[in-house]
């Protein structure tokens, strides 16, 4: 048997008629060839609230009639409730039957009640019911659903309130209820219950999503997530478990200022700041407003640093004051009147390095874990030059580079992997940001070139303070 088919359809206002033709070629040892030609035209649309179908199927080839005509009327009442009439007639059959039917969604199940009566006065009355059960292992509960679940992958989600930050749910943490649990690409979210629990069975099995916790779906304001969200590949029959902790966030805010050299202050507007963290990560950015006031908000738990653009630094012509540690707990806070005064001059610069580069560069280069503060002196195009300004260093300035050491290897002057310049590369002993800067600036105004390097825990992103003069 082979066959071939055709369906086109054409729209007029809220009408569409649809035409489809079936070919079929059968073949048989008794009767040879045959072929039969099928077609079904039909219209559809809506009207007074009701949506319509009519239809009429006939033969076309060997024998040319009318096998059945059918009208459907469809109401939907809200989005759970529908009723639906269809009449079907056979002409050649002599043949009529009509179907009243209804649907009603519930959470846990599908009713579809209907009630049927032929030409053969044959009463059918019938219950169609559709259900799913899925196992819930944070309650132990099965839940019913009213979508089916046979190829579907599920999640059960846990949000709470991790008072102490180790991600675990422990003695004095809490449940959250209302937190919208949302599995964007999958286009589903259910909100916790009162236990923190969110349940969806029904995601689309092999369709990687990303889960995440919709901020502000729940009532504290400062609330934010601990981690990113996850991603999960749900599979045919599998349920997977996720844990959302959540944490107080912090706020800090204040107003920068220059100093002139007359000793007044003037209000910086526009200057860009970053918040980095202690592992070197920028967690956010700022501008600072026309009356040099910059919040940030929404900040996680941990230790930072406010670090000033470095390109913004040239353009005011200032230069920042020994960086200060801002910590928020767990139980978050609110810093306000955090000012930051700028010295004038452009000599210094506090910056963010990428623990790339520094990888491209060394990539042979051990770097020790843990905080680390290191003074940079300079760049050098050659072995002999870097060496050369070494010695002149030691012998010259003994007294202020006293006890740094190479924060390397023993002899790890290498060169730049990308530049191929020579670094001299020195560890500050106390790991005291405030001992480098005044090494660093005793330095600078003797025309070496000085750049401080915070190399935070675990030791793989820089803060960086540099210096333009003396190279």
């Amino acid at each position: 048997q082979r066959g071939l088919g055709l369906s086109y359809s054409a729209r007029l206002g809220k009408i569409v008629a649809q035409n489809t033709i079936n070919d079929r070629l059968r073949e048989s040892p008794d009767n040879g060839e045959s072929v039969t030609t099928n077609d079904t035209f039909s219209l559809r649309g809506s009207a007074l609230g009701l949506s319509w179908r009519t239809a009429v199927n006939y033969n076309i080839r060997p024998d040319s009639r009318v096998n059945a005509y059918n009208v459907e009327l469809q109401k939907r009442f809200s989005e759970d409730l529908s009723a639906r009439m269809e009449v079907e007639h056979r002409p050649f059959e002599k043949y009529t039957v009509g179907e009243l039917s209804a649907s009603y969604v519930t959470p846990y199940a599908v009713f579809g009640p209907a009630i049927a009566y032929d030409t053969n006065h044959r009463v059918e009355v019938s219950l169609r019911t559709s259900t799913a059960l899925a196992y819930n292992p944070y309650d132990k509960d099965v839940k019913f659903s009213n979508k089916s679940l046979t190829d579907k992958g599920g999640l059960a989600a846990f949000v709470y309130l991790d008072k102490n930050g180790n991600l675990e749910f422990d003695d004095g943490d809490t449940p959250i209820e209302g937190a919208l649990v949302q599995a964007i690409h999958a286009r589903r979210g259910v909100e916790t219950n009162e236990k923190g629990e969110a349940f969806l069975p029904d995601l689309q099995a092999g369709l990687l999503t990303d889960v995440v916790v919709l901020e502000g779906s729940f009532f504290e304001p400062d609330w934010i997530m601990a981690q990113p969200g996850i991603s999960v590949m749900p599979r045919k029959g599998h349920l997977s478990r996720a844990e959302f902790p959540i944490h107080h966030s912090g706020e800090i805010d204040g107003t920068l200022y220059a100093r002139t050299e007359t000793g007044d202050k003037r209000v910086l507007k526009g200057l860009k700041l970053r918040l980095v963290d202690k592992a070197g990560r920028v967690i956010q950015k700022t501008t600072a407003a026309n009356d040099g006031f910059y919040l940030f908000s929404k900040v996680p738990p941990g230790e930072y640093f406010i670090v000033a653009d470095p390109a913004d630094l040239k353009l005011f012509h200032v230069t920042p004051d020994v960086p200060q540690p801002i910590a928020f707990g767990y139980d978050g806070g609110v810093i306000y009147g955090h000012n930051i005064i700028f010295a004038a001059g452009d000599d210094l610069e506090f910056d963010v390095v990428s623990s790339d580069s520094v990888k491209k560069s060394y990539p042979d280069v051990r770097v020790p874990v843990g905080d680390q503060i290191a003074l940079n002196l300079g760049n050098y195009a050659s072995d002999t030059a870097m060496t050369a300004m070494w010695v002149t260093m030691r012998k010259r300035y003994d007294s202020i580079i006293g006890d740094l050491y190479t924060i390397f290897d023993e002899g790890a002057f290498s060169p730049d992997n990308v530049t191929g310049r020579y670094a001299i590369r020195l560890g500050v002993p106390s790991r005291d940001v405030e001992d480098a800067f005044t090494r660093c600036r005793a330095l600078v105004a003797r025309g070496v070139p000085c750049r401080i390097e915070y190399l935070p825990n675990p030791g793989n992103v820089h803060v960086a303070l540099n210096s333009e003069r003396g190279n």
